[in-house]
């Protein structure tokens, strides 16, 4: 490995098979004009590349989960009006969870571990001097993060309401259905409706006819697995509070 490929190191783990070793620099291949935005790899055999981990600006803390799944990634970027993000990843590199820290709170240089159990990940942070040391846990890293999209008419005289939506999962696509939890609030209070289930790419849809005029706010939920967090997504329709004339 030539001695520019890395300037700055502040950690380094090795992948739990031992074949390679990922690093955290503030530059890489000699360019000190553009920080780095990911912690690269190489091979423990002969040293050549071998893929990186997207981490954000000034790579910084790195480990890797005990069980060999995840490598997790954090960066720093010392200042007052900035923070650190903590990035979970597959060996291959996709996301399957990120933590934005809140202002002016920065992992410190090798302040990332993960528990025997693979259930609780620990993170050492300061403020931009590089004080006020804290022990962060964070748990149920290791599920991916899910999200909801919901669609509806922004008003009706209360005819059928039609919801539509989507189920995404970060680092990996819906490839099978799932049930989602359907209720309803209208000015006399909340109303479990149908559950509905989504199609194998994870969109669904499901109509209501609202009994009461006002604000009819729809909320979708996926309740979470064994491997993805759960979500929830409400979406409003204004139902006219007068029923339309007809004419003969």
């Amino acid at each position: 490995m030539p001695s520019d490929t890395c300037t700055g190191l502040h950690d380094a783990a090795l992948t739990p098979d031992a074949s390679r070793v990922i690093l955290g620099c503030s530059f890489l291949n000699g360019d000190q004009t553009a920080a780095a935005t990911q912690h690269v790899g190489f091979s423990t055999t002969d040293l050549s590349a071998a893929g990186g981990y997207p981490s954000g600006t000034w790579p910084t803390a790195v480990t890797t989960s005990p069980n060999g799944s995840f490598v997790i990634v954090a960066n720093t970027n010392r200042s007052a009006e900035t923070s650190s993000t903590i990035r979970v990843e597959r060996l291959d590199g996709t996301l399957v969870r990120s933590y934005k820290l809140p202002t002016d709170t920065h992992i410190e240089r090798q302040g990332l571990a993960v528990s025997a159990d693979n259930r609780t990940l620990y993170a050492v942070t300061t403020d931009h001097t590089g004080t006020n040391p804290t022990l962060r846990l964070l748990t149920d890293f290791t599920k991916a993060e899910s999200s909801l999209t919901l669609s509806a008419p922004s008003s009706t005289y209360r005819t059928k309401v039609t919801v539509t939506g989507t189920l995404a999962f970060t680092g990996a696509a819906v490839s099978s259905p799932w049930t989602l939890q359907v209720a309803k609030r209208d000015l006399f209070g909340t109303h479990v409706l149908p559950s509905v289930a989504t199609t194998a790419n994870g969109t669904f849809s499901f109509t209501d006819t609202p009994r009461f005029g006002g604000a009819n706010t729809y909320t979708v939920t996926f309740p979470g697995d064994a491997g993805h967090l759960a979500s929830s997504r409400s979406v409003t329709v204004q139902v006219s509070l007068f029923t339309t004339a007809t004419t003969r």
